[in-house]
């Protein structure tokens, strides 16, 4: 399984877009709600084809999500 960052998924785009459409929302909050879109997406998707022997490749992961947020949230 080729993993890119994690979209598709009704969560992940209902997340993305309030965060996109909603004005203003403080950056600690916008971190946890990436984070929270991750975590969907690996419990609904990777680690399931994990449990069946698949390989998966990301092209990113929790480090990408850290270099882009933490700097916003400090």
């Amino acid at each position: 399984m080729v993993n890119t960052r994690a979209r598709g998924n009704r969560t992940g785009v209902a997340i993305r877009e309030a965060l996109l459409h909603s004005g203003e929302v403080s950056p600690r909050a916008e971190a946890l709600l990436y984070a929270a879109d991750r975590a969907h997406h690996v419990a609904s998707l990777v680690r399931p084809a994990l449990e069946r022997g698949a390989v998966v490749i990301s092209d990113r992961y929790f480090d990408s999500s850290v270099a882009y947020q933490v700097p916003r949230v400090s």
